[in-house]
């Protein structure tokens, strides 16, 4: 199953979008995207970056950052792009939205 995140823009216009994220499958090709109205926009390569760790192998992390143009009422989601993998929220899992001009 494919899960997805979504919020919805308040306010036309140019924002700074991040996101900080870390995912936990068995194969290597882990990856998460961001979609305005469920066209994919940004995405962190396939795999992310490897936690070189030993107690932590299967984790990657996943680090995007992108400027989006959108309209009232566009859809932001934060997508799983593959099958059987986990998104872990903790400490430093992050979304930010950062409206830096606003359009009429």
């Amino acid at each position: 199953m494919v899960n997805k995140t979504t919020f919805e823009t308040v306010t036309s216009g140019s924002y700074l979008l991040h996101l900080n994220i870390v995912m936990i499958g068995e194969h290597n090709n882990l990856s998460v995207g961001i979609l305005v109205n469920s066209n994919a926009v940004l995405a962190c390569p396939k795999g992310g970056l490897l936690l070189p760790y030993e107690p932590v192998k299967r984790y990657r992390l996943c680090s995007i950052d992108g400027v989006v143009n959108v309209k009232t009422g566009d859809s932001i989601q934060i997508h799983t792009m593959e099958e059987n993998m986990t998104v872990r929220l903790h400490q430093v899992s992050l979304f930010k939205m950062v409206l830096l001009h606003a359009t009429n």
